[in-house]
Parts: C-alpha cells; sequence; structure tokens
C-alpha cells in the first residue's frame, strides 16, 4: 500500500479487502484465543484508516455488500 506500483486506487481498495476479510478469520468458541494474523490486520486497518479515511470508510462500505 503506497509502495511503487501499488499506488493505485483499485489495488489499495484490494489490499484495504484483504485486511478486513483477514480480521473476520476469528475462531468461533469462548477458550479460542485471537490468531496473530488477526490483530495484525486490525493495527494495519487501523494504519491506514489514519493515512486515507475516505477509502477504508468506502471499502468496509462495499466490502459487506458483496
Amino acid at each position: 500500500y503506497g509502495a511503487e506500483g501499488f499506488d493505485v486506487p483499485a489495488v489499495k481498495r484490494s489490499i484495504v479487502r484483504f485486511l478486513i476479510a483477514c480480521t473476520k478469520d476469528v475462531p468461533t468458541g469462548e477458550d479460542q484465543q485471537i490468531p496473530e494474523r488477526v490483530t495484525l490486520a486490525k493495527e494495519q486497518l487501523e494504519s491506514l484508516r489514519k493515512r486515507d479515511r475516505k477509502l477504508v470508510d468506502e471499502a468496509e462500505k462495499f466490502f459487506f455488500l458483496q
């Protein structure tokens, strides 16, 4: 995200949607531990939200419509 070759709106949206999907990959059950990948995805998503709030908000809005 933001690197040369990836600084294209469609690619950015794909990255954000990937992170959103990763945050939803939590196990069910009371004794299940949250996987590290979920925590990292949440952190990255919040970081991107600070950089490009509009893009993240739009990606979240349309992610749930699919």
